[in-house]
């Protein structure tokens, strides 16, 4: 993931810094993706007019949808100031994202060189989807917020985006041309919002359209050995986006998409994922062989389309006005991302590309995963609003117990509106009461969603969502004739609860991470980096080195000495051999949840599951 780089670059000349063709109210950038250089970009500003005589000029210290602290700031480097005659004008750094620029009247240009996220070596790791990749080699990954600022009070204006590229490479996005040839393209954004919504992925072309109902969809692959193709990508994605539009109704809220696809090179090491946007997506993924994990690339991809319904076109204040550097986060993280998740599975199920069971077991894994990683009574509101700082470590609860609330509330809705609204009816019913350009009250959101649905709804908000209680899994899943069992602990024999991976070079086994050792564990005495060379004198097997784990464990008695002979590096990096050593004993483990379908059901779970097993009753 983290190289260390030199920061050479060839400036562009003051004549083609001062160039300006559009008014004096617009921002006027020029990126120049031809002459990369220590995997650095130069961009020049054409200043709109500055009528104060101090000004700050920002970079996004956050974005939304990523719920972490990036300051992209730090990636900026060379910042100059320039009046219309080339003279530097005096700037202060202010802090990592803060440029105070003095004599501001006279400013004209800006210019300065972006780095790439993906080395980072110090700060907090950027995730690849929230960052920019700049590879003369491979192409870019553009995301707005990490090449382009604005002005203090002056994110309304609008943006205009020169950018000049190699001759092969094309730039895919959900954003429409102005003019584009062979080396140039050029885009115009309403505002700054507009403009960071709007990720590119300039590479050499891979791309494949869809037509989905009312929408044009564009796929763009980069994947460095080809192991990825857009045409099996979209082969694969027509069927989802066809289940998940009659799963909405049967349109889309959106006219044209993009999902812009961006496979790691080996060895480059960067958190992966995706991260959504009004009328695109953008994913950062390990370059695996397509045919190996195309289901879960499904999963991913229905979560980040689902989200042009919300927070994408449902959404507070916070969201709507949303403040890059000093961010005010919405209490409804439950209905941004939780029911986002919950309906990429339920559409997958309801437009049969899974089955029941197979939707069964990915609800019981949420069940274990909010049970064993994260504070099941921490009310979900408290740890939305306070997701930056204080509950930072409780937000991928979003995923598992907030797609729960998502079922939960599904399942309610039907049974108290006689199935006529379900979730998603309940969704395009928000979006028609505010939408993209009308932002809902945080503290309101709950009393209008009752007033749509029924006074029963706001009781299970009132409980379940902002009160500490833990979701009612079992009654309102024998609702819809599903039999819910809460995992149950029971005691056994491990190894401390070590992570594990595998030194390729040394041939060893080696631990990864200690950071959730059990009490057994940490009589073991384990570190990090710890590399492990026999368990109980016996050697690990040159083909599948793991399975002596579990033919070791087999063997295990209480209070018989477990030992490791371990690899351990000390403070100046030399190699020692040790031997760690405890008592075996059996902890208490944490036992797995299940969901199962009841072999026998009333007429009324009958009716209630059928009604379930549908998307949007209204079309």
């Amino acid at each position: 993931m983290k190289k260390l780089m030199t920061s050479c670059l060839l400036l562009f000349t003051l004549v083609a810094l001062s160039a300006n063709t559009t008014t004096d109210d617009t921002y006027q950038y020029r990126v120049d993706l031809s002459n990369i250089q220590d995997d650095k970009v130069q961009v020049a500003l054409t200043t709109p007019q500055i009528t104060k005589n101090k000004i700050n000029f920002y970079f996004p210290k956050i974005v939304p949808g990523t719920y972490s602290i990036y300051d992209f700031g730090r990636f900026i480097t060379e910042f100059k100031a320039l009046d219309q005659a080339g003279q530097p004008l005096i700037v202060e750094r202010k802090d990592i994202n803060t440029f105070r620029i003095s004599d501001a009247k006279k400013l004209h240009t800006i210019t300065y060189k972006v780095d790439d996220t993906f080395d980072a070596t110090s700060g907090t790791p950027v995730y690849g989807m929230s960052g920019t990749s700049i590879d003369k080699d491979r192409g870019v990954v553009l995301n707005g917020h990490g090449f382009f600022g604005y002005f203090e009070d002056m994110k309304d204006r609008s943006f205009s985006i020169e950018i000049t590229k190699p001759t092969d490479y094309y730039g895919a996005t959900g954003m429409k041309a102005i003019s584009s040839n062979a080396s140039k393209d050029v885009f115009e954004a309403i505002n700054y919002n507009y403009l960071v919504d709007m990720p590119l992925l300039y590479a050499k072309p891979d791309t494949a359209t869809l037509k989905v109902g009312n929408a044009e969809v564009l796929i763009a692959i980069d994947s460095p050995s080809g192991v990825v193709t857009s045409a099996y990508v979209a082969s694969n994605f027509a069927e989802l986006l066809k289940a998940e539009k009659a799963y909405m109704g049967g349109t889309l809220p959106v006219s044209k998409y993009a999902f812009l696809m961006h496979f790691l090179s080996p060895g480059q090491q960067v958190g992966t994922g995706a991260l959504e946007h009004n009328y695109s997506s953008l994913y950062v993924l390990p370059d695996v062989p397509q045919e190996q994990w195309i289901q879960p690339l499904m999963d991913i991809a229905a979560h980040e389309f689902f989200h042009i319904i919300t927070p994408l076109n449902v959404h507070s204040e916070h969201i709507h006005y949303f403040d890059f550097n000093d961010p005010k986060m919405s209490q409804h993280l439950w209905m941004y991302e939780g029911v986002t998740e919950y309906f990429s599975h339920h559409a997958q199920l309801v437009g049969g590309l899974t089955n029941l069971e197979h939707f069964m077991g990915q609800m019981a894994q949420k069940v274990d995963n909010n049970l064993q990683t994260y504070t099941d009574q921490l009310p979900f509101t408290k740890m939305s609003r306070y997701c930056l700082d204080r509950y930072s470590s409780e937000y991928g609860n979003v995923y598992e117990k907030g797609a729960l609330i998502g079922l939960c509330l599904d399942v309610l809705l039907r049974k108290h509106t006689n199935g006529k609204m379900g979730l998603m009816d309940l969704m395009n019913q928000l979006m028609t009461t505010y939408g993209k350009d009308r932002p809902f009250k945080d503290k309101k959101l709950f009393k209008d969603i009752a007033s749509l649905s029924h006074p029963e709804i706001k009781t299970f908000f009132k409980r379940y969502v902002a009160g500490a209680a833990s979701l009612p899994l079992g009654e309102i899943l024998a609702e819809i004739g599903l039999n819910y069992k809460a995992p149950q602990a029971f005691m056994d024999y491990t190894y401390g609860n070590i992570s594990l991976g595998y030194n390729q070079d040394a041939g060893r086994v080696i631990i990864t991470s200690t950071g959730n050792l059990n009490e057994f564990g940490k009589k073991m005495g384990y570190k990090d980096g710890d590399e492990i060379l026999r368990i109980n004198g016996e050697a690990f097997p040159e083909q599948a080195p793991f399975s002596l784990f579990s033919k070791q464990k087999a063997n295990f008695k209480e209070g018989e000495l477990l030992v490791l002979d371990i690899v351990r590096k000390d403070d100046t990096g030399k190699e020692q051999n040790i031997q760690l050593s405890a008592p075996i004993q059996k902890v208490s483990m944490p036992g797995q949840a299940s969901i199962e379908a009841m072999s026998q059901l009333t007429d009324a779970q009958k009716q209630l599951r059928k009604q379930w097993l549908q998307g949007a009753t209204k079309n």
